[in-house]
């Protein structure tokens, strides 16, 4: 039983490192569109629902926000910026941000993105540059299409 179990964790460990390998070498720059749409912070919340979540519909639940030097200070989603709108509540969209979208490095693998929670949670990393200035996005379909072009060499 024992011979059994470190046998196969071996053949487990060597299909690792092939996949590794396979997926070695792609990056968020390589993925990434470089012209994300994304909200100025100070855009009061009526204003940015209307022209971004309204304007871009159902596909779209949440958009990076950025200062005006173009740092990311986190993504805002639909809800929130609805319930502030609806609410008359116009607070600028820099105070309805989620905390955990700190964004990632350009030079990030796609091994990393595969199990960033940005993704899993919004379906999107915004990727930055060394100044954290959101330099692009890269969705949760572009990995899976990156995945599946690289493991099927």
């Amino acid at each position: 039983a024992l011979g059994f179990l470190l046998g196969q964790s071996a053949k487990a460990a060597i299909v690792q490192s092939q996949v590794a390998q396979r997926l070695g070498g792609v990056t968020v720059a390589e993925l990434m569109d470089a012209e994300p749409v994304a909200i100025s912070a100070d855009t009061p919340a009526t204003r940015a629902y209307e022209d971004f979540f309204l304007r871009y519909g159902a596909g779209y639940d949440a958009f990076p926000v950025v200062e005006g030097d173009g740092r990311l200070v986190g993504t805002a989603h639909r809800e929130p910026v609805r319930q502030a709108a609806e609410g008359g509540a116009d607070l600028p969209v820099r105070r309805l941000v989620t905390e955990h979208s700190e964004g990632v490095s350009l030079q990030a693998s796609l091994e990393e993105m595969i199990g960033h929670e940005q993704l899993r949670a919004d379906g999107v990393i915004n990727a930055v540059d060394e100044l954290g200035r959101l330099r692009g996005t890269v969705t949760r379909d572009q990995v899976v299409r990156a995945l599946q072009a690289r493991l099927a060499r």
